[in-house]
């Protein structure tokens, strides 16, 4: 596929790579980890090009920045049981959590396949941000149309 969603790239890249060490692949690419700048809320049935270059676009420091993306922070090769230990019982207690309240920053990217909150992560991670951290939301990215505004101005 020519522009394939994030479903088919940890599908047919992702997990490949990372099947041998059983890591994430942001793990796999930096063993000791990094302090990530910017958490990044998404949907997984976007145009991953497209997701990429919202983020390039809007990032000027897009190469030396360190996101923290779901499907590259968390390990996609572990039996669901395990990846479910992980994101633990609570929102509170899961990798999300940890992660988006040591970022600097979280950024929203929106994309034209779909409403990203029909998604009940993307929901759980907004309720997250504006509930328990001063983290500032930036937003960017195309909404489907029609689309209506979530409410929380986004």
């Amino acid at each position: 596929n020519g522009d394939p969603n994030v479903y088919s790239v940890v599908r047919e890249l992702i997990i490949p790579m990372c099947r041998a060490s059983n890591l994430s692949y942001s793990l796999l690419q930096n063993t000791r980890g990094l302090r990530c700048d910017t958490f990044v809320s998404h949907a997984w049935d976007e145009s991953f090009l497209q997701f990429f270059h919202d983020l390039q676009q809007h990032y000027t420091d897009f190469r030396s920045r360190v996101f923290w993306i779901c499907f590259t922070a968390n390990p996609q090769t572990w039996p669901q049981q395990e990846l479910s230990r992980l994101l633990g019982a609570r929102a509170v207690q899961s990798s999300f959590y940890l992660a988006l309240s040591h970022c600097q920053e979280f950024v929203v990217v929106r994309n034209t396949r779909m409403n990203m909150y029909t998604r009940l992560w993307c929901v759980v991670e907004l309720v997250l941000v504006r509930a328990f951290t001063a983290t500032p939301i930036q937003v960017i990215g195309s909404m489907p149309q029609p689309c209506e505004a979530s409410g929380a101005g986004i």
